[in-house]
């Protein structure tokens, strides 16, 4: 079962954005199909989905459903809804789908934080299913404020 990151606004603001694609809203972000790269190494790739896999939902509504740039129908059911956090990165639930379907290989700053970090996704602060704190997974310290809550106001473009 996946958490949610119990994080403010103003952290999520500052976090890192990776595998947000082009579309005709936002036609200045890449194009998922010029990062394929079907040379990269297939264990590493593994590794990397694995560890998108055990990243934390963002507690903030979304934009709703996305759909796949490669025109996979029907919409395939890990493109998902929901943005997801390592704490130091955000990204949408579906890039897990674009590494494992289409081989996209995500920039070098991405690959080497993650390297960096041994291929596991550092615990964060959760809340609990009714939305109140649950403290730090693990015993890591929290990286929100406890006078700043979450806006359900805030939300993503895929």
């Amino acid at each position: 079962m996946r958490h949610i990151a119990d994080i403010t606004l103003e952290h999520l603001a500052g976090l890192k954005r990776v595998g947000f694609w082009r579309s005709d809203r936002e036609s200045s972000l890449p194009d998922p199909s010029a990062l394929v790269d079907e040379a990269w190494d297939v264990a590493e790739r593994e590794r990397v989905i694995a560890y998108l896999e055990s990243s934390f939902f963002v507690p903030v509504a979304q934009g709703g459903p996305s759909w796949c740039r490669f025109g996979c129908s029907p919409r395939p059911a890990d493109i998902g809804t929901q943005d997801l956090t390592d704490g130091t990165w955000v990204f949408p639930e579906g890039l897990v789908h674009y590494v494992r379907s289409h081989g996209v290989k995500l920039p070098a700053e991405f690959l080497e934080h993650i390297r960096q970090h041994e291929f596991r996704v550092r615990e964060l602060p959760v809340l609990r299913e009714n939305g109140e704190p649950d403290g730090a997974a693990n015993g890591s310290q929290p990286i929100r404020s406890e006078t700043n809550r979450t806006s359900s106001a805030a939300g993503s473009r895929r």
